[in-house]
């Protein structure tokens, strides 16, 4: 503390107002401060420097990922959107810039993380922490937390005090004194990342903990989050005033189906034409995905049951019914972000890694093995689905109890008409150097990850659009009477 009131002197008397103001706010956060190991938080959290048009500019990021080989760091988007090879500096080797390359990124949104990674091992220094992530009910509105960034007025690994002002989907909006030097930076609480700092205005803005790990997910990249629990827990149990809650492990994953819990099928490996020649131009090229691995999906849409359990147990409001009903029939008035929460919700009470397929996925499973424009042929034919025109009791005035038609060869239901599904991917007008191995496609090739792919067409559209080749797209806020999803998870 004698540190602190020394240096709050010295910029008193060079006159520095922003020095100043950071200083007072360094003082006003010390004992949130002083209940973390604040140089372990720091050595998983590194300073990024981007070159764009000949200007560097200067972000944060902390890792996800250190292995023998291979570490992974995640930031915001615009932090280093425009280089691809960013470079990275770590607390433990400061004052050496080390090469990254930006493998992912959700570009063109300012909400959009990016994911980097630097290939040489050898570079990296020793001591590399991997934090762990804050689950969706241990940050509470106006609670003190802390970020740790590069602001200009703060130094280096400057901890700064961020209170949570409010939430709104997935938008966290913070009161303190921020700069860019501090997007990409994790919102702190007891040793686990909470958020991470997207941009500023008159608040800092953070997405959730539970949104990146979800769209990391979606990259490929599974946190090991007992491993890590346990690594940080064993630094902070020897710390005074930690919380002992950080201790606790996270649940086992178990072959037991819970209550809540969606029915999953298994995909096997495969090939698929994905798209169509002679259809919508956001259809084509038609290309072929190799999907070389097994997976599984959620056998039905998930259901109001499915996710009532979900809003109840994070006292969330119940998604609007409109009066249509809810228990088996598949839930509507859920956004992409609504939909994130909940499978990170799912994925921490099960213990189960659970995510939204890619585009590719939910194509290769909805025709399961055929060619045709409907799984079942080139006709709608009648009470094959529900829609405008599908022949079925519920067409065109509400949804249909899940599993009301029958199932395609995997043993899937209502992948045509129902409702849409929402996807991982970003948005692309066409499929124009789309990916080839069943991953989904995020912000590169130009995606706009404010709207994402939806899939299957709905009970109140027409029959056309329920082809398996259809794509369509909606604003991520967007939740209506004709939007839900099923979840996926690795075999």
């Amino acid at each position: 503390m004698s540190r602190v009131v020394f240096f709050l002197y010295r910029a008193m008397m060079r006159g520095i107002p922003g020095m100043l103001c950071f200083l007072i706010a360094f003082l006003t956060v010390a004992e949130t401060v002083m209940a973390q190991n604040i140089d372990t938080l720091r050595s998983g959290i590194v300073k990024l420097v981007s070159t764009v048009d000949g200007k560097q500019k200067t972000g944060t990021g902390f890792v996800v990922r250190h292995v023998p080989g291979s570490t992974l760091i995640v930031t915001a988007a615009h932090v280093v959107e425009g280089d691809k090879f960013p470079q990275v500096e770590f607390y433990t080797l400061r004052n050496t810039l080390i090469k990254a390359e930006v493998l992912e990124m959700e570009g063109g949104d300012p909400r959009g993380i990016a994911l980097l990674r630097i290939r040489d091992g050898a570079q990296v220094p020793q001591g590399v922490t991997v934090l762990p992530f804050a689950s969706l009910d241990e940050v509470q509105d106006g609670e003190d937390l802390i970020t740790i960034g590069f602001p200009r007025e703060g130094g280096l690994w400057a901890v700064l005090k961020a209170n949570l002002a409010s939430r709104h989907g997935r938008d966290l909006r913070l009161s303190g004194t921020f700069d860019e030097g501090s997007s990409g930076a994790p919102i702190l609480k007891n040793g686990k990342i909470a958020g991470l700092m997207t941009s500023m205005d008159r608040f800092g803005h953070a997405i959730p903990a539970e949104i990146v790990a979800m769209t990391l997910r979606g990259w490929g990249v599974v946190l090991g989050e007992n491993q890590q629990r346990r690594s940080v827990n064993s630094t902070q149990a020897s710390q005074p005033g930690m919380n002992k809650s950080a201790d606790l492990e996270a649940r086992q994953p178990s072959d037991t189906r819970l209550p809540f819990e969606p029915e999953m099928v298994h995909i096997p490996p495969g090939k698929l034409m994905m798209g169509s020649a002679d259809s919508f131009d956001d259809e084509k090229p038609q290309h072929e995905v190799t999907i070389a691995y097994a997976f599984e999906i959620s056998k039905y849409e998930v259901t109001f049951d499915e996710y009532d359990a979900f809003a109840k147990s994070t006292n969330r409001a119940l998604p609007d019914d409109r009066g249509r009903g809810r228990g088996k029939r598949p839930v509507i008035n859920v956004n992409f972000d609504d939909v994130l929460a909940y499978v990170q919700w799912l994925s921490n009470k099960t213990g189960k890694q659970y995510r939204l397929p890619s585009e590719a996925e939910w194509e290769y499973a909805a025709r399961a093995g055929t060619q045709t424009a409907y799984w079942w042929g080139n006709n709608i034919g009648k009470n094959n689905a529900v829609c405008d025109g599908c022949g079925s009791q519920w067409d065109n005035k509400q949804t249909a109890p899940v599993g009301s038609f029958k199932p395609n060869a995997f043993e899937l239901y209502d992948t045509a008409g129902n409702v849409w599904e929402w996807t991982q991917d970003c948005w692309h007008g066409n499929y124009q150097n789309a990916p080839n191995d069943g991953s989904a496609w995020m912000g590169m090739n130009g995606g706009d990850c404010n709207r994402r792919v939806v899939r299957g067409g709905s009970w109140f559209g027409n029959p056309q659009i329920l082809q398996s080749a259809v794509r369509y797209r909606y604003d991520t806020v967007e939740a209506n009477g004709g939007l839900g999803f099923r979840i996926a998870r690795a075999f």
